[in-house]
């Protein structure tokens, strides 16, 4: 069967099954966890495989080899977890969900293609980081042509790195899980992250944390060179329509898919750069800007009190509130 066809069908039923299903009240969620939807409906009717907690794995188990996969993906996080954890004295407790084009469009239909960053939950597994699948996805299929097709100003780095392709665009939304992951420090640190975007910063420093440290490595051999250098391109191809922090502060933009890729990217790099300067201690500083018994902040005063205890990476406030402006945010380091 024609893949276009395949694909279609199985989304139709898959969305008909998340309309009946995922409509659970989010009212006394968190306002990060309000919009992550629950999938459970849609998870059973896929018949997806399940590697048993302590991490718990979704797989689809027709895929070739898909089980040893899953398997070794487990293996990988709960080496995660134990680094964090002896390093932080801080884990994580969410599992992964491995899916191709079709899975990720039934588990969110506004991000029909799937993207870097997106995570869900059921009622089984609590919540899941959804990876690419060892099949073409769509979100590849698109970033890998733009990037074929991009002025070499912005895609130098993906050039340099062989990674201007399907392949490693895919590379680069798998990856993602180390920030979602990372998220989930937050909590086990004390953090105050009441709003997305916050927790994305502890997330994205936690990857990097992990990525870039020798163990990280071995785990995740070149991980870090592929965010920095699809952070790099994001960040320059989009800096003509991005918009300012401030305006997403709720919930990730909805409107334009390339406006979430584009805003990713920058916390991404903000992580990178916060990591890069103060090192463990930078998870203290952010317990002391956003102590856990003070809710309610809005985005310019949860900036505020952010660089009041980051003095040394201020420049980065002109970046969050008006990234068209002054040229692209400079290349990261590595």
């Amino acid at each position: 069967m024609n893949r276009c066809v395949r694909d279609g069908t199985r989304l139709l039923l898959t969305a008909l099954s998340l309309l009946l299903t995922a409509g659970v009240p989010q009212e006394r969620a968190p306002g990060w966890l309000r919009g992550t939807p629950d999938v459970s409906g849609v998870v059973a009717d896929l018949g997806m495989a399940r590697l048993d907690p302590p991490v718990p794995v979704r797989f689809e188990p027709h895929r070739p080899a898909a089980a040893e996969r899953a398997r070794s993906e487990r293996q990988t996080l709960l080496e995660a977890r134990a680094f964090w954890r002896n390093l932080l004295g801080a884990s994580v407790e969410g599992g992964l969900l491995i899916g191709d084009s079709a899975v990720w469009s039934a588990m969110a239909p506004d991000a029909w293609y799937g993207l870097p960053g997106m995570r869900v939950r059921t009622r089984e597994d609590g919540l899941l980081a959804l990876a690419a699948a060892d099949a073409p996805t769509r979100f590849g299929e698109e970033a890998g042509e733009l990037a074929a097709i991009a002025p070499t100003a912005v895609r130098g780095l993906l050039v340099a790195h062989g990674l201007d392709s399907v392949e490693g665009a895919e590379r680069y939304a798998e990856l993602w899980r180390w920030v979602l992951m990372g998220e989930e420090l937050a909590d086990g640190l004390r953090i105050g992250a009441h709003r997305w975007w916050q927790r994305r910063i502890v997330g994205a420093a936690g990857a990097w944390l992990f990525l870039e440290a020798p163990r990280g490595e071995e785990l995740v051999p070149g991980g870090a060179k592929v965010l920095r250098s699809w952070s790099w391109f994001f960040r320059s191809y989009y800096r003509s329509i991005a918009r300012p922090l401030s305006e997403a502060g709720s919930a990730l933009p909805a409107d334009d898919l390339r406006l979430r890729l584009e805003l990713d990217a920058r916390l991404l790099a903000f992580g990178r750069d916060l990591y890069g300067r103060y090192g463990e201690e930078l998870f203290g500083r952010l317990r002391s800007a956003w102590p856990l018994d003070v809710p309610g902040m809005d985005t310019g005063e949860a900036l505020d009190l952010l660089f009041e205890h980051l003095p040394e990476l201020d420049h980065w406030r002109r970046w969050l509130d008006d990234p068209r402006a002054g040229g692209p945010a400079p290349l990261p380091p590595g």
